[in-house]
């Protein structure tokens, strides 16, 4: 087999000759099948960067390149799987109990098992199942770390939490807002309650907005941005041990009336959330991340989800989820994770 080379088709491997096919055929096989998987040229890089063309290619070669392919993840799969196996090592070093540190780690093996298994499984199913798939997978991912890092909360710390507080007394002074003074209607309630529910849904439907605008190509940096900001909240998180200012007694809060919406949110916080703080806001600063990307891809439409971010920001302080320093540092996260990355970019995207 003279100059022949291995390529993969599918979820097939076989052995093509360059004297039939050549680069310029491998160019076109390329471009087809891009077509139907956005991502199809990533993968087929990943091989060709292993396998080398020599005249004795073997079985073993064969099963050599099968087994490198399954290795190359996406952006999207890798910053998560950094940032569990990160928060695991750290369990460990940290004065935790036994039990905390073993829970850490099994949440951060159901994210590593998911996302071998959607990698490794790909083979099974057709490549652009696969892809939307693994497109997906970022999401459902998302919360893993959060729920790692509230095994690192044990006792909030009163010193932090009065700072947070002086914080936020210096900030409205500065504002020249008295919170506990303001008046706030049931509309202007519920809406501010409606726009932290949003919170859930807001990332996938950021996603789901580069599929409906035909720039599913740029997934990859979507998921980028926004781990990246979001995460680098949670590791900040565990040395910054504090409830949320609703329930600090003596916290000059604001005082809207009360809606069914602000009942569902807090069932939720109560059977989903660490019960505490993330502090920079983990809502926050996704939020915020996410309506960045989606300005740059598609400015009307991120427009809409800036105004959504701005809504969630407002939401949580006036809701007493977070302080406002909180929002304030999510949001600078934010913003700073998304020039890094729009100075480095992103192939095939922008």
């Amino acid at each position: 087999m003279t100059g022949s080379s291995i390529v993969y088709r599918g979820s097939r491997l076989f052995v093509a000759s360059s004297r039939h096919k050549g680069s310029r055929g491998m160019r076109k096989r390329d471009a087809r099948q891009k077509k139907r998987d956005p991502h199809a040229a990533t993968y087929n890089a990943c091989i060709f960067r292993i396998v080398r063309r020599k005249p004795d290619c073997t079985s073993n070669r064969i099963l050599a390149a099968a087994s490198s392919r399954k290795v190359c993840l996406r952006l999207g799969e890798w910053v998560p799987l950094s940032f569990v196996l990160l928060l695991t090592g750290v369990a460990w070093l940290r004065p935790l109990e036994r039990k905390r540190r073993l829970r850490v780690m099994w949440l951060a093996l159901v994210a590593i098992a998911a996302i071998l298994a959607v990698r490794l499984g790909g083979d099974s199913i057709s490549p652009a199942v696969s892809s939307i798939v693994r497109d997906w997978l970022p999401a459902g991912l998302l919360l893993v770390p959060y729920w790692q890092v509230g095994h690192f909360f044990t006792a909030p710390d009163r010193r932090m939490e009065a700072r947070l507080a002086a914080f936020d007394r210096a900030f409205f002074d500065r504002i020249g807002i008295q919170p506990s003074r303001i008046r706030i209607g049931v509309a202007p309630a519920a809406y501010l309650q409606l726009a932290y529910f949003m919170v859930y849904p807001l990332i996938p439907l950021g996603l789901a907005a580069l599929y409906a605008t035909g720039q599913r190509r740029c997934v990859d940096y979507y998921w980028l941005v926004v781990l990246s900001a979001t995460y680098l909240s949670f590791a900040i998180t565990p040395f910054v041990r504090a409830l949320p200012p609703r329930m600090l007694p003596g916290y000059d809060t604001f005082r809207p009336p009360t809606t069914r919406l602000e009942t569902l949110n807090r069932v939720i916080l109560q059977r989903a959330s660490i019960q505490a703080i993330t502090c920079p806001s983990g809502h926050v600063a996704s939020a915020t991340a996410a309506a960045l990307v989606l300005l740059r891809l598609e400015p009307w439409l991120g427009a809409i989800f800036l105004w959504m971010a701005v809504s969630i920001a407002v939401a949580t302080v006036v809701g007493g989820y977070h302080y406002a320093v909180d929002v304030l540092l999510a949001s600078t996260i934010a913003i700073l994770v998304f020039a890094v990355t729009y100075s480095v970019g992103h192939a095939g995207c922008i």
